[in-house]
């Protein structure tokens, strides 16, 4: 039922439309109808309501107006009610002019009211009556001021508080609230202060700081330089987009943006507070209407957090003609904001590639988020450790940096879970694999050391290079880091483990990729993938490896389709002009491509352990003297030991012989060969 005064407010606007209007005309013909269907005066009823060729009958007309006058007496003065003084008090304050105002406050009206939206609707479908006509008899202003008010350039239209809406009829016209904003002011009891923070909230305080972000480098300094500037020369159309996977810190990265420049943070709400999901339309309204008020908040940034969440003209185009007309209009509104917004917004995205080039291109300046080093997640387990009030030593923190290279929201949920379970590090690696299996990402990525095994030695590697000679003029600060290596052998040869050690030594933190992590199902994502691989090593200054490199560079000649051929040419790309070392892995050389070879720096061949080699081997991960018959087994590398170290672990076997013979099942295995069946003579010193 309506209220005292929207009844008023409704039986006002029937009686400035009864007076302006004749006997024999649509609207005469509308107004009765709707007057009849609401049951808003007493005194009139269908029975003897007589209509004439486009209207009713004089008699009727005078009815009408009797019974509207009579109803307009009964009611008399109400006093406003929440909704309106809101809406007077919040156009007031964004300095909308009295035409405007009023405009505000009845298009509100019809937002919160069916029956008014009803006699609207009617006036415009049915009588063909103009807006600014039906505004300009309800409001009694010249309809040149209601023109000049519902202008794109005035106040009332760039403040956001109105949108106009086709109603459904050529060249006709409904006025709009969006539903966020009508919602805020109907519920907020404290007035313009509760009306305001219903429509945005402020982002107070962050669990990081500036040195958190430093690996993102010259875009993170240029993104803080580009918004000092433009809040201090109040510039228009400043829009910084952030891109990156879920959980990679883009919300927090633009909290402490705005902190390290002194600025207040304002976000666009995603939900209408018990009002449910909002439109994307609504939001990007929202954000206009935001934007005009935060603008008088000095410094201050408006964030507008996962735009993935409007629809991507691809998402429309594959749906119906309903929702290309949405991508339309928000595509529209958009591009109006992204050159005009009076306060510099931080935009969030995981996947901008959902949106055209002449979308993206209005943007300032991408900032894309990507994975720490290895150093500044060291940095970023102890300060979330610290947060979380969970005490891990400093080791431990290392340990995790290098074992779970997660984002820090990961990270930080993994610390407060074990907090909150009253655990540590058992429970934080419980929470990591957890999450990390439902999110597709790389799990407790710990090597040998986990299961106790010897760690990684140059008197273990048997190739054809000189590796002890190599390694020290690496390291001797005398030659450039441009240099790559192929290193090729069998599988548990330590190719991957040298590469490594290479990087240690190198003093270079390691990112490592294998055949999965670059080849895609998709034309053209490999090679972005390829050329993603060699800019994350560039930004972190990184050691890179790539594993099973013969699936991603096999030979052109032989490709039968042309991405196979454009991807191994992206490698040859980045082969040519990689500053940093890098190094690529495979067991089977000689299905790589010629020229692909040609390019390395170093071609390194990896091959079984020698005797000598085998002995020290043996004692090293079973800790007793081998047995004499130890040689003959001459095709096994330190993975086949790792392997029957955690085989003999599991079974319990300590004796030699019982060893030696599982080293032989093991090389046997390898050869694709069958033991035969039988007693053996054990091998023995």
């Amino acid at each position: 039922m309506p209220t005292g005064f929207e009844t008023g407010i409704l039986i006002e606007t029937a009686n400035q439309i009864a007076l302006s209007h004749v006997a024999d005309s649509p609207v005469a013909k509308v107004l009765t109808n709707w007057l009849i269907d609401t049951g808003l005066t007493s005194r009139l009823s269908a029975q003897g309501v007589q209509y004439g060729r486009t209207g009713v009958t004089g008699a009727t007309w005078r009815r009408v107006r009797r019974a509207l006058n009579k109803a307009e007496r009964e009611t008399g003065d109400q006093q406003p009610d929440l909704a309106q003084n809101n809406a007077m008090k919040l156009a007031l304050h964004l300095d909308i002019d009295d035409v405007g105002r009023y405009i505000f406050a009845f298009s509100l009206r019809t937002a919160l009211s069916p029956e008014l939206a009803s006699l609207v609707g009617k006036l415009g479908a049915d009588a063909r009556m103009p807006l600014e006509r039906l505004l300009g008899c309800i409001l009694e202003y010249p309809t040149g001021q209601i023109l000049e008010a519902l202008d794109h350039k005035s106040s009332l239209m760039q403040s956001g508080l109105v949108t106009l809406e086709e109603a459904g009829f050529p060249g006709g016209y409904f006025p709009a609230v969006p539903g966020i904003l009508a919602h805020a002011i109907r519920i907020s009891l404290g007035g313009l202060p509760h009306v305001l923070k219903n429509l945005f909230s402020e982002h107070r305080g962050t669990r990081l700081d500036w040195t958190d972000f430093e690996h993102l480098g010259d875009t993170a300094d240029l993104a803080s330089r580009l918004l000092a500037g433009a809040v201090e020369q109040k510039t228009r159309g400043v829009n910084i987009l952030v891109t990156g996977p879920a959980g990679c810190g883009k919300t927090e990265f633009c909290k402490t943006l705005a902190e390290h420049v002194d600025a207040r943070l304002y976000h666009v709400p995603r939900s209408g507070f018990g009002f449910g999901q909002i439109t994307s339309q609504e939001r990007i309204e929202c954000l206009r209407l935001d934007q005009r008020v935060v603008a008088r908040e000095k410094p201050a940034l408006m964030l507008f957090d996962d735009i993935e969440d409007l629809p991507s003209a691809g998402e429309a185009a594959q749906a119906f003609a309903d929702q290309m007309v949405m991508w339309s209009q928000v595509k529209m509104s958009l591009n109006g904001l992204l050159e005009s917004n009076p306060v510099p917004t931080l935009w969030t995205c995981g996947d901008p590639d959902i949106y055209p080039q002449s979308f993206l291109s209005r943007f300032s300046l991408v900032v894309e988020m990507y994975e720490p080093g290895e150093r500044a997640r060291i940095r970023m387990w102890k300060k979330l450790a610290g947060l979380n009030e969970l005490s891990l030593d400093d080791a431990t923190c290392a340990e995790l940096a290098r074992s779970h290279p997660v984002p820090p929201a990961l990270a930080d949920n993994a610390l407060r879970v074990a907090a909150m379970a009253g655990g540590g590090v058992r429970e934080v690696r419980l929470t990591l694999r957890s999450l990390g299996r439902a999110m597709r990402l790389d799990g407790d990525n710990a090597r040998c050391a986990a299961h106790d095994l010897p760690t990684f030695s140059l008197d273990l590697i048997n190739t054809d290079v000189d590796l002890q000679r190599l390694t020290k003029r690496l390291t001797s600060g005398q030659v450039s880091q441009g240099v790559s290596f192929c290193l090729s052998g069998p599988p548990g040869s330590g190719k991957s483990a040298c590469a490594r050690y290479l990087a240690e030594k190198m003093g270079l933190p390691v990112i490592q990729k294998r055949a999965s992590d670059l080849l895609s199902k998709w034309v053209g994502s490999s090679e972005r993938n390829i050329a993603a691989a060699f800019e994350e090593a560039r930004r972190q200054n990184a050691f890179l490896i790539f594993d099973e490199a013969d699936s991603f560079l096999a030979p052109r000649e032989q490709a039968g389709r042309s991405w196979e051929v454009t991807q191994v040419n992206e490698m040859l790309t980045w082969m040519e002009s990689h500053p940093l070392p890098f190094a690529c892995t495979t067991n089977l050389s000689e299905r790589m491509d010629s020229a692909a070879l040609r390019r390395f720096t170093f071609k390194v061949e990896f091959r079984p352990l020698t005797p000598a080699q085998l002995d020290d081997a043996f004692i090293r991960f079973f800790e007793q003297a081998p047995p004499d018959d130890l040689p003959q087994l001459d095709n096994l590398t330190p993975g086949d030991l790792a392997v029957v170290r955690r085989r003999a672990d599991v079974l319990g076997i300590t004796d030699r012989s019982e060893l030696f013979h599982e080293l032989e099942r093991e090389m046997a295995a390898k050869q694709g060969k069958e033991l035969r069946i039988g007693f053996r003579r054990p091998g023995g010193r």
